[in-house]
């Protein structure tokens, strides 16, 4: 929960809550939703291009502007789900990335300096994230933060 009453976690369940039964999915919940305007969820979505419905998800942290970060699933080049951690935008109708591929200062992203970041558990209102992932050295922790803006 974050300073404005915002809300983020995962939740579980068949139908009506439009999650496939047996799958956790995230979800952002905004203070200012109302009788959640008719929406049955606000389900965090799917990574672009994942198409299967046997992923799980779950978000961690929120900050003040709603952006959401946690860990959703997609598939490897070998089909099998693997974790990622990712970050949620609600502005615009919502967009959701891959914090692998997310850009860093220099142009390089964590995927390209040789990590692979499997969950997000925080962010700040200035756009720090912390989660855990691997590299060459094995499973640790990672502190992502914003670009600098000149």
């Amino acid at each position: 929960m974050n300073a404005a009453g915002d809300v983020c976690g995962y939740g579980y369940g068949p139908e009506p809550l439009a999650w496939p039964e047996g799958y956790w999915r995230a979800f952002y919940l905004p203070i200012d939703c109302g009788a959640l305007g008719g929406t049955t969820t606000y389900q965090i979505p799917a990574l672009s291009g994942v198409t299967r419905t046997d992923y799980s998800s779950a978000a961690y942290g929120v900050n003040k502007f709603g952006q959401t970060v946690g860990y959703t699933q997609k598939e490897d080049q070998n089909h099998n789900l693997i974790s990622v951690a990712f970050i949620y935008s609600p502005d615009f109708g919502g967009s959701i990335s891959d914090l692998s591929t997310y850009p860093l200062d220099g142009g390089s992203t964590p995927a390209s300096l040789g990590w692979t970041l499997t969950s997000a558990v925080s962010i700040n209102d200035s756009g720090v994230m912390v989660g855990y992932g691997s590299n060459a050295l094995g499973n640790t922790c990672w502190i992502i933060y914003p670009k600098c803006q000149h």
